[in-house]
């Protein structure tokens, strides 16, 4: 059991007690519990599903009286006036009392978990009454259960979180110090403080503050997920605070375990999980612990109720345990709107409204890295389907996700899905897409297919760039130069090919080349009659400035001229 110590008549929590930010004290490997019953192993931690959303925030899980009658199991008889030997600090000749008054000048009582009150209006706790129950007074399993009620958590994470979080820890300490309820949750206190020592938040500090702050924070988190730098998806996370220590690639694939990584930036290594409930070289714990805590007290973190109809129905359709994803984990989970279980090479995920279609391969990695259901594509709306040149795609809510094994599987989606189709999807004149979609400038967007681009912005549109329009504008500048953004999709035009563009216009055929038509000589060109343009024909190279003039050569003719006067001979 970890104490206090006594300094200018304070009592302060010793250096050995070391508060590290909320979910990862045992980071360190402070504490070490041994005799634990486990019914699961730690080797069975999965680093991407720490534990289900629908446990987490089932605030309903334990009623106040519950949470009373686990204290109660957990703590036992608490020793409130010290009088057992102090065996925990090698002292069976002294009590408890006259150790903690020798050491520490503290005397009794000592208020356990279980029995603990406090007012969080006077601040007023057990201590300054004598122990126990006191008008006024809240008991900590009200506590618990309240900020669950309040802020949607599960009261068993909680539960968790003091056991991983608090010095003793709190959960079973038969002879607890008022300091130890100070910081209870860890809640406030950074990873490191001055001399490595947690530099915690005085005006954070009391149990009721800490279990609200903590069932705040993690409700939070949930709400904002996408204010911090793990996402739903691929992420990095090191192993320990020790960057030398390396990363693991983990496809976070809940929001629970995504607040959990907010909380605690690390994952256990192989050895730290081996060794459960040891240490390791280059090992953090507080993942590894919060997930055997909860197995330990609670039952599983996963959802192992029976496979869902509607994933049941499209599991056998595709061939059951011989289909391409193999057997099931016997694991059906709610995620937000939709539902999902975990196969050994991916998925079945969808909804009543969607449907339940697998999910696997390289179509999955590319679905995962946009943020799965959460993310742009949201729900699928198709099993896979078979497209041109050895390809696979499959139908989202919000577009398509495509490819082959040469050019990659990327999204399809917005207004660059729409060109797409107008242009026939793979069938057409595109192909695959071979890139994601990128951002350009003024607001515009573009994507590579095997035949060319779809590009585009909001008021030019989004239209077609490919063969030699494409190559001649890229040689202009592109959408960064004098033609700006394409306005048409390439188009016959007499005997030529043409593509009109926000200042300009390119046209030709392989025997006049392809040249771009800009400025002034635009705006005449523009001005003629169909028939004068047919006569003047296409051009043949770029325009210049001679003897005070612009001049284009076109395969009949030419134009030129200066400001607003401009001429056309035809040859």
């Amino acid at each position: 059991m970890l104490k206090i110590s006594k300094s200018n008549n304070i009592f302060k929590i010793k250096l050995i007690i070391i508060h590290i930010s909320i979910f990862a004290l045992l980071t360190l490997g402070i504490f070490v519990f041994k005799n634990l019953t486990i019914a699961i192993r730690a080797t069975d931690f999965n680093a991407g599903r720490i534990i289900d959303d629908e446990i987490f925030y089932n605030k309903n899980s334990m009623n106040t009286q519950q949470i009373q009658n686990f204290l109660d199991n957990q703590i036992g008889s608490c020793d409130t006036w010290g009088t057992q030997p102090a065996n925990e600090w090698g002292r069976k000749d002294i009590t408890r009392a006259e150790y903690s008054r020798k050491n520490w000048g503290i005397n009794p009582p000592y208020v356990c978990l279980n029995n603990y009150h406090e007012n969080p209006d006077t601040k007023e706790t057990s201590y300054e009454k004598g122990g126990g129950y006191f008008d006024g007074g809240i008991s900590a399993a009200q506590i618990i259960h309240d900020a669950a009620q309040k802020y949607d958590i599960n009261p068993q994470v909680l539960l968790v979180l003091l056991k991983k979080e608090s010095s003793g820890p709190l959960t079973n300490d038969k002879w607890p110090l008022k300091n130890q309820y100070r910081f209870a949750m860890g809640y406030a206190c950074p990873d490191s403080g001055p001399g490595n020592t947690a530099a915690c938040e005085n005006s954070k500090a009391g149990f009721y503050k800490q279990v609200n702050l903590a069932a705040w924070q993690l409700k939070y988190y949930k709400d904002h997920k996408n204010d911090y730098r793990y996402k739903i998806g691929w992420n990095q996370i090191q192993y320990s605070p020790d960057p030398a220590c390396g990363t693991k690639h983990v496809n976070i694939e809940n929001i629970a375990t995504l607040s959990l990584y907010i909380y605690t930036p690390y994952t256990p290594n192989n050895e730290a999980l081996a060794n459960y409930p040891g240490t390791s070289n280059c090992g953090a714990y507080g993942n590894r612990n919060f997930f055997m805590f909860f197995n330990e007290w609670f039952g599983s973190t996963i959802n192992n109720s029976s496979m869902h109809p509607g994933i049941k129905k499209r599991y056998e359709e595709i061939g059951g345990h011989n289909s391409v994803i193999g057997k099931e984990n016997s694991i059906t989970f709610h995620s937000n709107n939709s539902i999902f279980q975990r196969f050994e090479n991916g998925f079945i995920i969808g909804s009543e409204q969607t449907g339940y279609w697998e999910n696997y391969g390289k179509i999955r990695n590319r679905f995962a890295q946009l943020g799965y259901e959460q993310g742009k594509m949201g729900l699928p709306m198709s099993g896979y389907f078979n497209t041109i040149n050895n390809g696979t795609g499959q139908k989202y809510q919000n577009g398509f996700i495509l490819g082959n094994e040469k050019n990659g599987y990327w999204e399809s989606t917005g207004l660059i899905r729409k060109k797409f189709a107008q242009l026939g999807y793979e069938q057409g004149k595109m192909g695959l897409p071979t890139t994601q979609e990128f951002i350009t400038i003024r607001g515009g967007w573009f994507q590579k297919y095997q035949n060319g681009f779809i590009i585009g912005n909001p008021t030019a549109g989004y239209h077609e760039s490919s063969g030699k329009i494409r190559e001649r504008w890229d040689k202009i500048g592109n959408e960064h130069g004098i033609l700006g953004f394409p306005t048409t999709d390439i188009f016959k035009y007499f005997n030529y090919e043409k593509q009109d563009f926000e200042k300009g216009t390119i046209i030709g055929n392989n025997l006049t080349g392809y040249w771009d038509i800009r400025g002034d000589v635009f705006k005449f060109y523009n001005s003629l009659s169909i028939s004068d343009k047919e006569k003047i024909g296409s051009p043949i190279e770029p325009e210049y400035f001679k003897n005070g003039q612009w001049i284009q050569k076109f395969s009949n003719g030419y134009i030129s001229g200066a400001g607003n006067k401009y001429t056309f001979k035809i040859n």
